[in-house]
């Protein structure tokens, strides 16, 4: 391949087009490349300066005509200039011309040379970028959490919002320049594993930590870092939330619960007092009762539909709601009752032939005084025989 045409294929894939213009004669010229930038074949535009000046953008205008002629008096050593240019379709094109001009030995310009490129891509990009800088920097700036960018090597702040400034009562200017081991409440050995730790993850949440402010005293913040790229080079994006109100309400809950605690405490062991308290009532009321036993009824209470031996006093009844132990204690009286019946009868083997009588005097509640009525109360008859064993 020519060299001819290897430089056409270059501008043509680059989007360049190629200008010459003779000042002494007029003349111009452009390369059909250049008027194709706009959409124009060769034969629609004609090579004229002013037709051509004409696609500028009007607001443009004014700026490139006077960028041409300080290089044209000498003031620039090369004619540079990014601006806007009308396609033919009516859209925007954005053109990076850059020229140079020929001189005699006097210094007058005798002609000029230059390209124009396509850059419309570019400069696109490049605005989608900065818009998209300007909306989260606006975001940083007015974010409640504070934000910094560490350098990786050096550990040293590049950057910070105003909420990291308050959070360590800083002015930006101090800020700037100090280090993680200036104001990071952790131990400049564990600092940089975090910092190994995060160059191998991209990104990690360090959880709780203490940053040191200005004035000395400490706040607890929550702690995330990302590694990130900032003008071209990795810088570590640290984002600290101030916890102290959290941890402010963590603590008041932790002594509200202690205090729920111990006050669930308190009635159970009021609930327990009150328990015995009455349990010793009932021993105070009756005594020699268990505390446990519910008093038996009579039958009379139960609507007189009592079992027949309770109503005759018969030791053999069990009152209701009795329990192991009044059963116990209630079969251990009534043996012993029939021992001393026994004894009073002669104490023989043939049992207890005392009189009725005597047997039911021996049967009588011990508690009960003497003339009360009642198949239990009765006293034995003092004229029977055998009185005196029975006693």
């Amino acid at each position: 391949m020519k060299d001819l045409e290897r430089n056409e294929l270059v501008r043509k894939e680059a989007r360049v087009g190629f200008w010459e213009w003779n000042i002494q004669t007029g003349e111009f010229y452009l390369d059909p490349d250049l008027k194709a930038l706009l959409g124009y074949r060769d034969d629609e535009m004609p090579n004229d300066l002013e037709i051509w000046a004409s696609r500028v953008h009007p607001e443009d205008h004014p700026r490139v005509m006077a960028s041409a002629q300080a290089h044209l008096d000498g003031e620039t050593p090369e004619y540079v200039n990014e601006h806007r240019m009308i396609h033919r379709d009516g859209s925007i094109r954005w053109i990076r011309v850059r020229g140079k001009a020929f001189r005699d030995e006097n210094g007058r310009a005798l002609k000029m040379m230059g390209t124009d490129a396509d850059i419309t891509q570019q400069v696109e990009a490049l605005n989608a970028l900065r818009a998209s800088e300007e909306k989260y920097r606006a975001v940083v700036e007015q974010s409640g959490d504070g934000i910094f960018l560490v350098e990786v090597d050096s550990r040293r702040v590049i950057e910070a919002n105003p909420a990291m400034e308050s959070l360590l009562g800083y002015p930006r200017a101090d800020l700037l320049g100090m280090t993680l081991y200036d104001f990071v409440e952790t131990p400049r050995a564990t600092i940089d594993e975090s910092v190994e730790r995060i160059l191998v993850e991209g990104t990690s949440f360090l959880g709780n930590r203490e940053y040191r402010r200005k004035d000395g005293t400490v706040v607890p913040v929550e702690v995330r870092v990302t590694l990130i790229l900032y003008e071209e080079r990795q810088v570590f994006c640290v984002v600290a939330r101030d916890i102290s109100e959290r941890r402010r309400a963590e603590e008041e809950r932790h002594v509200l619960e202690q205090s729920l605690r111990q006050a669930q405490k308190m009635e159970a062991i009021g609930t327990l007092a009150g328990g015995i308290a009455h349990d010793f009532n009932n021993i105070l009321q009756h005594p020699g009762r268990d505390p446990g036993q519910r008093p038996a009824r009579s039958g009379q209470d139960r609507g007189g539909h009592g079992s027949p031996s309770q109503s005759r006093g018969d030791p053999q009844g069990e009152p209701p709601g009795e329990g192991p132990r009044e059963t116990h204690h209630r079969v251990q009286s009534r043996e012993l009752r029939r021992e001393e019946s026994r004894e009073a009868g002669g104490g023989g083997s043939g049992g207890d032939r005392s009189d009725p009588r005597i047997r039911a005097g021996f049967h009588r509640n011990p508690r009960t005084p003497a003339g009360v009525s009642g198949s239990d109360s009765r006293q034995p008859d003092r004229d029977l025989p055998g009185r005196h064993e029975s006693l």
